[in-house]
């Protein structure tokens, strides 16, 4: 993905309030959990997903509001995808869970 898919000026925010942090790349990454790479995709316009996920964790980190912000039908195609796949990762991993409570059952007794 490029940056044509979010309006310029969400770069150009995003790195406001990073400045306004007072934080470099390494330290913003270290306190929001995710890689300094992650954050220089997202600030060089190479992958709108590390870019929407440190949107995010700044919104809810740093109370930084990014709002509004236009997507376009395919990042909202996208964001659904995303969210289906995580709601079957959850199922999957709930029942992975159930099992191993069984199995772990069985062994006691």
């Amino acid at each position: 993905m490029d940056k044509q898919n979010f309006p310029p000026s969400i770069y150009d925010r995003v790195k406001t309030a990073i400045k306004s942090l007072n934080l470099d790349q390494y330290q913003l990454a270290e306190k929001l959990g995710i890689t300094q790479a992650a954050i220089s995709k997202a600030l060089n316009g190479k992958s709108d997903r590390s870019l929407q996920r440190l949107v995010m964790l700044l919104s809810k980190e740093y109370g930084i509001d990014f709002e509004p912000l236009q997507t376009n039908s395919d990042q909202s195609e996208e964001l659904q995808q995303i969210r289906t796949e995580l709601k079957e990762m959850k199922e999957s991993l709930e029942k992975g869970l159930e099992e191993l409570k069984e199995m772990i059952s069985k062994l006691e007794k």
